[in-house]
């Protein structure tokens, strides 16, 4: 003990052993941040994908009703007529 502090002796092998390990650590850190990256993207397009395609329904289904308003009316206005 060294003023109070553990201290362990290692050798050059074992320290060149834990700098590897660390560098491969980094390594896997940085190519993960970068998939994330990558699938956030994908994610992001999916979801204006989607959005659009609600808004197309959206739209198709009100379009419709106000269709089937209109031949409804057509129809009130026809009897009425007779």
């Amino acid at each position: 003990m060294l003023n109070g502090i553990n201290t362990i002796m290692v050798s050059h092998e074992q320290v060149d052993t834990l700098i590897k390990i660390i560098r491969i650590f980094k390594e896997s850190l940085i190519r993960q941040r970068e998939y994330d990256f990558e699938l956030k993207k994908e994610f992001e397009g999916w979801d204006r994908l989607s959005d659009e395609a609600i808004l197309n329904i959206d739209k198709r289904r009100l379009k419709n009703k106000t269709g089937e308003i209109k031949q409804v009316k057509l129809q009130l206005l026809k009897q009425n007529l007779n």
